[in-house]
């Protein structure tokens, strides 16, 4: 994750093209740097669209097993034992806060909080601390939801409760009480450390409402929630600040490729405690707000106006409980009223055309000015401040002139995957007379460099960071969805290319290339651009096997999947599991007899024929696999180790055993053993985990007898040997 600074923004587009053309792909220079923007965004509401169909699809698949799933427990236990064991990397600890009337007191744990952000930012916070204070955080939100319900409302300090006007400003003096409103942040923390910088800490007079999408994309999502969540705890009668929820506050979404923030936690916390850590995150997200009315005349949600504008704050001050989950709408409904409503204050755009249209992001609306008019009229608002996406101009704030100045976008994560853009915040404040409002439009700019920041905020320069990470960071972007894209449609434009190629000589035209891929898609983007990206295009023609046959599968490891895609594939894995077959016809499902490793495909056949025998058919085999295939990417390998499919397999389900403190820490220590070299003198406690390769070799010397299976005698001898050769001792 690269953070952006004004240096790495000077002459990026020089050093994009430059980039292109040592990658190999000068024909892209060619390319406007609008063109690669208009596609990035097309590309990532695609991904976002094929993770709502998949949520769908299971959903529905679910339903189907709902009664073989009734007597399963869910992966994590309501409360995680302090004695389970925290990775071996260094951790920050903070004091623990207790359950006081003033949890933290006198604002001492957040205050160290903001310094260890500011000197160590990349030294992750301990597991314990993150609990805790999630903890106290659901607690604490509980309390505010039974109050408030899903719309909080607050007041400017200084400012009548019965505002008559609200005045958009570009140009005017920051007032001493205000409310700052913030957008997108995106992990992105040297932002969010700007930000606060400049405008201040959260206290009593100067509220702060972010307005969702903190987690994902970037690596600093937990430390901007444990940041605000723990000033929240600070002022426990107070709200100091408030976080509306996003659709990235979203475990699906967090789980998904255009997510991370599951990513991130397991990264940084482990197969352990990283799942339940996001577990817990995702209890806190279904109680956000998804909304804040100020002075009842200014609304900040993060998508906007639903397709029922009239009653649209309304359904969602009356929303019902059961429809708030930790995804948003993880069953897919349609038509109920109430979710629409949440749907589309998550997930919708604005566009200057009147009207309503479908969004490309696949849920959700496109609206225009009638319906901000509509909206506002009907519930007595006067202006709507919305993030979700980078405003047109790639400035931090934009006014929306075709809705009446009504609305305005605020984004607040800069140069956001190599845009460019600079982020803002909006400032509501008292006005010229005691019944108006200001709302004044803040460019928070690019994030300075770390030599300013650091006279500013105490934080400390990053030696590694080089302009040379931004200006990749929007290619590598463009890479990664291309590629996924190609990769999903590689089958079907691989026939309807030789049909066109009636001579295969592997050659089109691009124009061929653009008829091709969208009449067989029915995704009418620049697919010319995206050839261009993935290499294999010349000025007129596509070399389009070669571009096609790029894509294979790899394993990835330690991923874990949404609930959602592993409860279903938790339920086939177990089913297979407990039929208690041997090794050799458990890999006989899987690969020809007598094989180890298989190719992608192979494999893949080989789960879709268990599906099959499972009932599992049609759209819901392409959604199962399309959950495992989120593990997989490119190799040059071509075979995969059924070992490692397996427990890519496992991982993706989200399964695990259940066992005590004790066993578990056994079977970690058994683990790293088997994992070691011959005669390493390590302390065992710093080796890493055998691969899943590694298990099955001990496996296969364990089992003398061939029988397929290993008994607890067959195990013991075979460690106790592994251990006289590891360490020379008996």
């Amino acid at each position: 994750m690269a953070i952006s600074c004004t240096e790495c923004l000077e002459g990026t587009w020089d050093k994009i093209q430059e980039l292109l053309s040592a990658a190999g792909l000068s024909d892209v220079a060619q390319a406007t740097h609008h063109d690669l923007l208009e596609l990035v965004t097309e590309l990532e509401s695609i991904q976002e669209s094929r993770v709502l169909v998949d949520q769908g699809l299971l959903a529905d698949l679910i339903r189907k097993y709902d009664s073989q799933m009734q007597n399963r427990s869910g992966p994590f236990p309501e409360y995680l034992s302090l004695d389970l064991p925290v990775d071996e990397r260094e951790y920050k600890m903070l004091p623990l806060p207790t359950k006081t009337l003033r949890p933290i007191l006198e604002g001492t744990t957040a205050s160290e909080l903001l310094d260890h952000l500011r000197e160590e930012f990349d030294v992750p916070l301990h597991p314990h601390f993150v609990m805790r204070i999630l903890e106290l955080s659901i607690d604490l939100h509980t309390k505010r939801d039974k109050a408030h319900g899903p719309v909080m409302k607050l007041q400017v300090p200084g400012v009548a409760q019965s505002v008559v006007n609200v005045n958009v400003s570009e140009s005017c003096s920051i007032a001493q009480s205000r409310i700052v409103v913030l957008g997108d942040t995106h992990g992105q923390l040297a932002d969010v450390l700007w930000a606060v910088s400049e405008l201040g800490l959260p206290s009593e007079k100067n509220v702060y409402v972010l307005n969702g999408d903190i987690a994902d994309r970037c690596d600093w999502s937990t430390e901007i929630f444990m940041l605000f969540l723990t000033i929240t705890l600070q002022y426990p009668n107070d709200p100091v600040v408030v976080i509306n929820r996003g659709n990235h506050e979203c475990m699906t979404i967090n789980g998904s490729r255009c997510g991370g923030f599951q990513y991130e936690l397991l990264d940084k916390y482990g197969a352990i405690w990283g799942p339940y850590l996001h577990s817990m995150f995702g209890s806190l997200f279904r109680i956000l707000p998804v909304a804040t009315l100020v002075n009842n005349v200014v609304l900040v949600i993060h998508g906007g106006v639903g397709r029922d504008p009239e009653n649209q704050l309304r359904r969602l001050q009356d929303l019902d409980a059961d429809l708030r989950e930790a995804s948003v709408n993880p069953w897919g409904l349609e038509g109920d009223e109430g979710m629409d409503a949440l749907v589309d204050a998550l997930w919708s755009d604005p566009t200057d055309m009147p009207g309503s249209r479908v969004n490309t992001r696949g849920t959700g609306h496109t609206w225009g000015p009638d319906y901000t008019k509509r909206f506002c009229q009907s519930n007595g608002v006067k202006l709507v401040i919305r993030s979700h996406q980078v405003p047109q101009d790639q400035s931090g704030v934009y006014v929306h002139k075709a809705h009446k100045s009504q609305l305005i976008t605020v984004f607040s994560a800069s140069n956001y995957r190599g845009r460019k853009n600079r982020a803002g915040a909006v400032i509501l404040q008292p006005g010229a007379s005691e019944d108006s409002l200001d709302a004044l439009c803040h460019d928070l700019g690019s994030c300075p460099s770390w030599r300013v920041l650091s006279k500013s905020a105490n934080l400390k320069p990053r030696t590694r960071l080089q302009g040379d990470i931004v200006d990749d960071e929007l290619i590598a972007e463009l890479l990664q969805h291309s590629m996924g894209l190609l990769a999903e449609w590689r089958v079907p434009l691989w026939e309807a290319c030789t049909r066109e190629d009636v001579s295969l000589k592997g050659v089109i035209s691009l124009s061929s290339w653009r008829r091709i891929c969208r009449n067989t898609t029915k995704i009418y983007i620049d697919w010319v651009l995206v050839a261009r990206l993935v290499g294999g295009a010349s000025q007129n023609n596509l070399r389009y096997m070669e571009t096609l046959n790029r894509f294979g599968f790899e394993i990835a490891s330690q991923v874990v999947e949404s609930r959602l895609a592993s409860s279903v594939l938790a339920s086939i894995y177990l089913t297979m599991m407990r039929a208690d077959e041997s090794l050799q016809q458990l890999m006989g499902n899987l690969c020809q007899a007598g094989q180890r490793a298989a190719p992608a495909r192979q494999l893949l056949d080989g789960l879709c024929e268990i599906l099959r025998r499972n009932g599992v058919t049609g759209p819901e085999t392409a959604a199962v696999l399309r959950s495992m295939e989120a593990h997989i990417g490119s190799r040059q390998t071509t075979l995969i180790d059924v070992a490692d499919f397996l427990s890519a397999w496992r991982c993706a389900a989200g399964i695990s055993a259940e066992l005590t403190p004790q066993q578990s820490e056994l079977s970690a220590r058994i683990s790293r053993l088997l994992g070691s070299e011959r005669r390493c003198r390590k302390r065992l406690s710093s080796l890493a985990p055998a691969s899943s390769t590694t298990l099955m070799d001990f496996f296969n010397m364990a089992d003398t007898d061939g029988d397929g299976y290993m008994s607890i005698d067959e195990g013991f001898d075979a460690l106790v040997k592994h251990l006289h050769q590891t360490t020379g001792r008996e």
